[in-house]
């Protein structure tokens, strides 16, 4: 049937992928460094805590994770996700979506990382309870307060559809949902709330710290908001993307590896650039490319960062 010969040729695929790979590994290639250019951690108890501490109704954990993570998809910046212990020294950028229960070895783990070169995306109402889900009797981010750079006093939660606004000379957006009252003490200010009886306040903070630093995000944005965002934190880690890719497609480096997706049921047009080949032909791949509905490519060349 069909099938059996579309499921013949992926493992015909499958195969060759892995003979590239343990090639790789023989040569010392293979598996060198992360997989990905940045991190982003994933807390199940944090998940599980956002169902029951939701601040608005309509808020879901889950959203704050894929808003986070597409940015970054859409421009060909490999991600691995981790659990909050996990060793972080190796990846030059690493995005907290959702970290409300904050632990103290957690917390020591992304100061470490900090204080040697990282840089550290940090979300909304991280550090407001204890492992256990007590409230912290320090004000948020708790632990990570001086790392951070800043205090969180107050905070406003934004019910029925009500809205404010960030505004900076490199993020620029709607916000939703919650908004920190942020004090800094050493951080600066990337921009500020538009509107409220906090209008003018800081919204979104970098604050240096050892050899690294720290974006602190105090608010929900829109679509456009997470590209401008994530876009500071890419430049800040030094991290250069791949190449942009259209609408329902995604690109994504690991190790020596380049994979472009195309998750629509339609062709896509994906502009590549030079200097790259098909992983499995070996035949130079640049241009213009037409990528059929759900096909997958596998390049080679290029460099990570």
């Amino acid at each position: 049937t069909e099938r059996q010969g579309e499921l013949q040729n992926l493992g015909r695929r499958l195969a060759a992928l892995r003979k590239l790979a343990i090639g790789d590994l023989e040569n010392g290639g293979w598996g060198r460094g992360p997989a990905a250019d940045a991190a982003m951690l994933v807390s199940y108890d944090n998940l599980w805590a956002s169902q029951k501490d939701r601040g608005a109704p309509d808020f879901t954990g889950i959203d704050v994770l894929f808003d986070l993570y597409k940015p970054m998809a859409e421009r060909g910046v490999g991600i691995d996700l981790l659990p909050p212990l996990a060793d972080l020294s190796a990846y030059p950028l690493v995005v907290v979506p959702l970290l409300t229960l904050l632990a103290e070895e957690i917390a020591e783990n992304l100061a470490q990382y900090v204080r040697q070169r990282g840089t550290l995306l940090v979300a909304p109402r991280t550090g407001r309870y204890d492992r256990d889900g007590k409230l912290r009797m320090d004000w948020p981010p708790g632990p990570l307060a001086g790392v951070c750079g800043i205090e969180v006093r107050e905070y406003d939660v934004l019910l029925d559809g009500r809205e404010n606004g960030v505004r900076g000379d490199t993020v620029r957006s709607g916000s939703k949902w919650w908004c920190d009252l942020i004090e800094t003490t050493t951080a600066e200010t990337l921009a500020v709330y538009t509107s409220g009886f906090y209008a003018g306040r800081p919204a979104v903070t970098w604050n240096r710290y050892g050899e690294g630093g720290v974006i602190y995000l105090g608010t929900y944005l829109h679509e456009q908001g997470y590209r401008d965002l994530l876009g500071v934190a890419l430049q800040r880690a030094g991290i250069t993307p791949t190449f942009p890719v259209p609408a329902g497609c995604e690109v994504h480096r690991r190790h020596g590896l380049t994979f472009v997706f195309n998750h629509t049921g339609e062709e896509r047009v994906i502009d590549v650039p030079s200097g790259l080949v098909d992983a499995l032909s070996g035949e130079p791949v640049a241009g213009r490319l037409e990528l059929a509905p759900d096909e997958v490519l596998v390049l080679r060349g290029g460099v990570r960062r």
